[in-house]
């Protein structure tokens, strides 16, 4: 409630009867409507300021274009450059979070579909080149 009192006072809500979550739940299209017509001609920067300001936690949404240019997420080496088989040079986006010990990261792109079966029908599983001929005639690995 007292968060609701530094919102409405901020997008000019003067309306005592909302003074409670009970009363907002009940006229929560209202709230809406009033949110969205202080939001409506205001940057998100603008409205993340404007309510830190006043102790309400905010935030802007960013997409992945502001991810990507953000220089606290470059500086962390964040999206890691990769050439994929299929669709050519890109970024991909490693785990969030860094261990001291290890790398985390990808060393590769993702493979496309029968990339590995060779390592892994002959190396993991340990069939002989005419096993895998065989079962690959069968439709086995269809």
């Amino acid at each position: 409630d007292d968060e609701w009192a530094r919102l409405a006072s901020i997008i000019g809500v003067n309306d005592p009867s909302l003074a409670t979550l009970d009363a907002r739940r009940a006229r929560v299209d209202d709230v809406e409507t009033a949110i969205a017509d202080w939001t409506r001609t205001r940057t998100r920067d603008a409205i993340a300021s404007a309510l830190q300001a006043a102790g309400i936690e905010a935030v802007p949404v960013e997409d992945f274009g502001d991810v990507h240019d953000d220089a606290q997420v470059a500086s962390r080496h964040h999206f890691v450059p990769l050439t994929h088989p299929a669709l050519g040079p890109g970024l991909y986006e490693r785990n969030g979070f860094r261990m001291s010990d290890a790398p985390g990261g990808y060393h590769r792109a993702s493979p496309v579909l029968g990339q590995d079966n060779d390592d892994v029908y002959g190396n993991i599983l340990g069939l002989s080149a005419q096993d895998q001929e065989k079962l690959a005639a069968d439709g086995a690995f269809e």
